[in-house]
């Protein structure tokens, strides 16, 4: 509470940094590339400069209070639920200890602070972050708290062209596999109903982004070309199966096929998607598999 209430005073002087900075250079009434200098125009450059690092500092306190929050806990957004109960709901999948096996991805992880995680992993025995997955943590100290309140496993890798072909099945791949054509110029938009596809595809996947990352596409347009060109780097950070994700649901189907309660914990569609399938097709496979995410409320449906 004590950082919380600092870090708001900071952005509140930040804000005002920025606000006298913006009126102190709004009111100079000089032109910074002017040739000739008197006093007064000296000092009104002199005016210039204060005003422009009063705004570069208030926008300094600004980002780092941002940061700062975004450090403290991502969770803290109203969307997602707190480390204890994310983790109870792990718990309500399979209470028994000595069954349930944990896999967690990386923005399941990147949730929470590190002493959140660490304090809810030392309760835990049997939690797998595959090695992909902790090479993408930045953090040191996370990932050194992940490190040491995980294990390792071995024989996932003959899972990982099983884990794949699940995983290109899930929505987003698919969403791409549509749109990508478009957006290379291989085919061209040149009947009504392609429109019409590009649109509701485009649009769902505008409003995945947005739930899941936070990121506001719905500006784009129901034009297809402009609809293509909001939602094209989403489609290429977002859409393509990743080897993490592989490796996630690969240790998963290994640990399933051992007899245990594998359980992913993470907040994209994908793994969700992947395991409805595996259970509809793969039943024996599937009823040892299951997904636990961190939102409030049920915030991306699965493919319908």
């Amino acid at each position: 509470m004590i950082m919380k209430n600092f870090n708001k005073g900071l952005k509140s002087l930040g804000l005002v940094f920025i606000f006298v900075g913006i009126f102190i250079i709004i009111a100079q009434p000089f032109s910074v590339t002017g040739a000739v200098i008197d006093i007064s125009t000296a000092i009104s450059r002199i005016w210039f400069f204060v005003g422009l690092g009063l705004l570069i500092i208030g926008s300094s306190l600004v980002g780092y209070t941002g940061s700062s929050n975004n450090l403290e806990s991502k969770a803290n957004d109203s969307k997602f639920v707190p480390a204890p109960e994310f983790f109870a709901r792990i718990n309500k999948k399979e209470p028994d200890a000595k069954k349930r096996y944990l896999i967690l991805d990386t923005s399941a992880i990147l949730l929470y602070t590190p002493e959140q995680m660490e304090r809810k992993l030392q309760e835990y025995e049997n939690v797998f972050v595959p090695d992909l997955v902790l090479d993408e943590i930045a953090d040191e100290n996370m990932k050194k708290i992940i490190a040491t309140n995980t294990e390792e496993i071995e024989g996932f890798e003959e899972y990982r062209k099983i884990a794949r072909r699940y995983l290109q099945r899930t929505e987003k791949p698919e969403i791409r596999r549509l749109l990508h054509p478009y957006l290379t110029k291989k085919k061209q938009i040149n009947t009504h109903s392609v429109q019409t596809e590009i649109n509701k595809k485009s649009y769902r996947l505008r409003k995945i982004i947005a739930e899941e990352d936070g990121i506001d596409l719905t500006g784009a347009k129901m034009v297809p070309n402009y609809a293509l060109g909001k939602v094209e780097e989403q489609l290429k950070k977002h859409c393509k199966v990743s080897k993490t994700d592989i490796d996630a649901l690969a240790t998963a189907m290994k640990i399933a096929k051992s007899g245990y309660h594998a359980i992913i914990g993470e907040k994209d569609i994908d793994f969700r998607q992947a395991i409805e399938l595996i259970k509809e097709e793969d039943p024996e496979l599937g009823k040892n598999m299951d997904f636990v995410e961190p939102y409030k409320k049920e915030y991306v449906s699965s493919k319908k």
